[in-house]
């Protein structure tokens, strides 16, 4: 007995610990929090554990809470004198409020909070694993984070096949320890079953996963669309109480089609239209981008980025006339935290009692959701120069001043946003080492990056030295060579994205052209990372302001420039068109745009009116254009956006797996209730003839069906040749006399048929291959 409990607490500790780790994973992929899959899985071992070994027997049930409650309340009496005690239930508190989202999500308590959310997730799943509903319990938890995450078509990767073995493995020992009861046996071991439906349960995730292969491009279906899960709160559950920006934070996946909408996010009254950052990601993956790393920490408004204290060192040495600063403000028309704010930021004011953070790229955010027509006010660094996308000319003339500078100068206390403290000991060597750092976070390239795209990269920018003369020769091939699109297709989940965008699809919006810069520019070795934001309309309001809407959303890529800092590379045809002072680019329309409409409104926000074709272009879709003044483009609509993983059709197959075993578990069951024969139980005529009918199902199953004008004592006596002993004969006289004479038939006679029935039904199941005869009888309900 103590063996088998030994058993079952190793395989339980084992089984929950993936089970928590799967819908912990699937959790992260629709809300902020933030955790790597290793760290998250040992978490989710010792919180498993801990709730088993305290429930491992009632003395260790005992000792156990009794030494906690003990530590406990030492650890808060130690903590009055300094005040532990009020601030952690004040924390506390505080999380829990953000879990029930009545606060809003605060970056800075992502990993109290995922220590609390596994805490509870462990304690149901022990006591989920201990009782009978068990196996529904878990499934309909699992299933219903999945389905918010194919929801909001959000990746979904090894969480879900993991959560559809553990959930098959509950489910197969589940039956077989059912059968083994019925057998009346009364010493069961749940540990040794689960232990035998291990393999079973792999195979069968692990051949699901192998026929998802070849539809892989498969689109999840979404039939709401959420960014957050605090949007499905407020919208879903409260009827859209409260206004929510669509903007989306967090990885990005590359591909599909666009489908821009048109609701009003954000009013700026500026001297001119911008770039607003909103997020900024390093890492590529291959089919997506996303933050290696996101920490967050105060901001001290007094003290200027690196990125802008680099700036304004030059601007403090030479005081060039194209450098200037400049204010703006930006009114919000929803409710949200993320701090919309233009490149070279040097103060936030205006948000009253918010606390502003920053990440370790760069990114604003506050502690409190900001309110719908709140306004916050926003001065910054700007150059005449790059704003007009002439980055080649502000680096040869910085190059110019270059002997000039004095490198002792650069002593300024900065906010370092990689180690997310302030420096007030700043120097130009240790500006150079901060350089140094950032070209090994930024030319970081995953191996899906096809060699023949690092070949080009080579290729187009060869005949350029220096870093500002290789990106924007990158730039100017990638505008020059590819179609702007809003409807480029679905991306290949088995190719690199910017080498299908370079060498297949050559079409796309702005994060094709964006990604592709990016990558062009690691291949070379220059620093590069991409950025998604609004990027305001050319046309003012009446009032004088820029109403920022959903399709102003843009993505774009920037490089770090030594002695300047980071500069944004428009490498999206109409864009780098809108923001060229000097002679315009041709620009690639898709003559083959599934939605010409979104994309006139596109080319309209931006300033731009298409003209007739140009009779030089090389092709028909060349078009030239005229500009007024910078705009923007809109991000993938999610709902729509063509998911680049093969995780959700992974998920849709096995799933689909894992819901015919049930549903053969529950047809088997009811079959059996339906045939069952109780002592006591009345054999009626309806019994007798749906014996019969069942009788002649089988025939059929079996080759032999009932020929057209057939009686049913013909049709028994051809069938008796075959059916050796069984009183078919008298079946079908006693079936003929009660459906066609009216007689009444005796309880012997009903059960007559009925066991003239079962014997049959065993001789035809003896004679064919059981998998057929399974699957006609329990899932096609045939015979």
């Amino acid at each position: 007995m103590q063996r088998n409990r030994l058993i079952n607490t190793a395989l339980f500790a084992v089984i929950g610990t993936l089970y928590c780790w799967a819908v912990l994973t699937t959790i992260i992929q629709f809300s902020y929090l933030q955790f790597d899959a290793l760290p998250l899985l040992l978490l989710c071992l010792e919180a498993v554990c801990a709730f088993l070994l305290l429930s491992y027997n009632k003395r260790v049930l005992l000792v156990g809470s009794v030494t906690i409650a003990a530590l406990i309340v030492i650890w808060l009496l130690l903590g009055l004198r300094s005040g532990w005690t009020s601030a952690f239930f004040s924390d506390l508190a505080y999380i829990l409020r953000m879990i029930i989202s009545v606060d809003d999500y605060n970056p800075l308590y992502n990993y109290q909070m995922m220590l609390v959310i596994v805490i509870l997730l462990s304690a149901f799943v022990c006591f989920s694993l201990r009782t009978t509903y068990n196996f529904y319990l878990l499934t309909g938890f699992g299933v219903a984070m999945f389905c918010i995450t194919l929801n909001e078509s959000k990746p979904v990767g090894l969480e879900f096949p993991v959560l559809c073995f553990v959930l098959l493995t509950l489910l197969l020992a589940k039956l077989y320890v059912r059968y083994l009861r019925k057998k009346k046996l009364s010493s069961l071991c749940l540990g040794k079953y689960l232990l035998r439906a291990l393999p079973l349960s792999l195979a069968v995730v692990l051949l699901a996963s192998a026929v998802s292969i070849p539809f892989s491009g498969v689109e999840p279906a979404s039939i709401l669309r959420y960014d957050t899960f605090q949007e499905f709160i407020d919208l879903g559950l409260f009827n859209g109480s409260k206004k929510t920006s669509q903007f989306h934070k967090g990885e990005v996946n590359l591909g599909g089609d666009l489908n821009p909408t048109d609701t009003p996010v954000l009013r700026v009254t500026a001297d001119q239209p911008l770039y607003l950052t909103g997020s900024i990601n390093d890492e590529y993956t291959g089919h997506s981008w996303k933050q290696s790393q996101s920490e967050f920490n105060t901001y001290p408004t007094d003290v200027p980025t690196v990125d802008t204290a680099t700036a304004m060192w030059l601007y403090g040495q030479f005081f060039p006339s194209y450098m200037h600063v400049q204010t703006l403000d930006i009114t919000y028309l929803y409710e949200d935290y993320a701090l919309f704010a233009p490149s070279k930021t040097l103060s936030i004011s205006g948000l009253g009692d918010n606390w502003v953070y920053i990440n370790n790229l760069g990114e604003f955010e506050t502690n409190k959701r900001i309110s719908e027509n709140k306004s916050y006010q926003i001065s910054y660094l700007i150059n005449d120069l790059i704003s007009q996308g002439q980055v080649g000319q502000f680096s040869e003339n910085l190059g110019a001043l270059a002997p000039d500078l004095n490198p002792n100068s650069f002593a300024v206390p900065v906010f370092n946003e990689q180690s997310l403290v302030s420096e007030y000991n700043w120097n130009a060597d240790r500006l150079a080492e901060y350089a140094l750092d950032l070209k090994e976070t930024y030319t970081a390239l995953p191996n899906s990056v096809t060699q023949r795209t690092r070949d080009l990269a080579s290729q187009i920018s060869e005949e350029y030295s220096g870093t500002a003369a290789k990106a924007t020769a990158i730039r100017d091939y990638l505008v020059n060579n590819y179609t702007y699109s809003l409807s480029p297709g679905p991306a290949n989940r088995g190719q690199d994205f910017v080498d299908q965008f370079l060498f297949d699809t050559k079409k796309g919006y702005c994060t094709s052209f964006a990604s592709a810069m990016a990558v062009l520019c690691r291949s070379v070795g220059i620093p590069a990372r991409y950025v998604e934001g609004y990027a305001m309309p050319a046309q003012q309001e009446a009032d004088g302001s820029y109403l920022v809407k959903t399709r102003n959303a843009h993505a774009w890529a920037e490089i770090y420039l030594d002695q300047y800092g980071w500069v944004k590379m428009e490498a999206t045809p109409p864009y780098t068109y809108a923001e060229e002072s000097g002679e315009k680019p041709q620009i690639l329309l898709d003559e083959d745009e599934k939605n010409p409409e979104d994309l006139q409104q596109n080319l309209e926000d931006l300033g731009i009116d298409p003209l007739k074709s140009d009779p030089n272009a090389s092709s028909g879709d060349e078009i030239g254009v005229e500009s007024q003044s910078s705009g923007a483009d809109p991000l993938p609509d999610l709902s729509q956006q063509q998911s680049t993983t093969a995780g959700a059709p992974v998920g849709l197959i096995v799933g689909s797996v894992l819901f015919c075993l049930a549903a053969a578990a529950v047809a088997l069951r009811i079959r059996r209730r339906k045939l069952r024969e109780l002592p006591d139980a009345p054999l009626d005529a309806e019994l007798a003839r749906a014996s019969f009918e069942q009788i002649l199902k089988l025939a059929s199953f079996s080759g032999n069906a009932i020929q057209p004008g057939e009686t049913p004592l013909a049709f028994c006596q051809r069938l008796s040749a075959k059916a050796g002993d069984i009183p078919l004969e008298e079946a079908a006289r006693l079936y003929s006399a009660q459906q066609y004479g009216g007689a009444e038939l005796t309880q012997e006679q009903v059960g007559l048929i009925r066991s003239a029935c079962r014997r049959y039904d065993t001789l035809v199941r003896a004679q064919s291959k059981s998998i057929r005869y399974l699957f006609y009888k329990y899932l096609l309900h045939r015979i």
